[in-house]
């Protein structure tokens, strides 16, 4: 039975704790020949997914951002709805962790979204800052 994106944003996920565990989650997206969306949470909404050389793309960008601002010898900020068989990944910002888990009282969302799903809008009172709209403009 197929979900909504949003009940798949709110299921279950398993962190990517190590760099190198990245890599290979990059290397299964880019060379799965599957169309991706990806949505930076408080900006549009994609209009199509990304395939091909525009993917690869957007994801070196994305795993750039996280290793220059993540500056920990673990990764920790990258979850995925299924380890082997993903089809959805949520990317916290380096910037804005809070408690992803919400014991803090308050559940911080993704800053970005990967999913083989088109994305729904995903309501965030948390402003984009400046520097994460110039960054994706940039990117795109």
């Amino acid at each position: 039975m197929k979900t909504s994106f949003l009940e798949q944003l709110n299921g279950n996920f398993s962190g990517i704790l190590r760099w190198h565990q990245l890599d290979a989650l990059w290397q299964r997206i880019e060379t799965s020949g599957e169309a991706w969306y990806i949505y930076q949470v408080g900006d549009v909404l994609p209009t199509s997914p990304l395939t091909g050389d525009q993917l690869k793309d957007a994801i070196g960008g994305l795993n750039q951002l996280l290793r220059e601002e993540h500056e920990h010898d673990f990764c920790g900020i990258v979850y995925v709805n299924d380890l082997k068989n993903t089809t959805f990944i949520k990317v916290y910002d380096p910037s804005n962790l809070g408690s992803s888990c919400g014991c803090g009282g308050k559940k911080y969302l993704p800053r970005w979204v990967i999913s083989q799903i088109k994305p729904e809008t995903i309501e965030d009172n948390t402003p984009l800052p400046n520097n994460r709209k110039k960054w994706w403009k940039k990117l795109f």
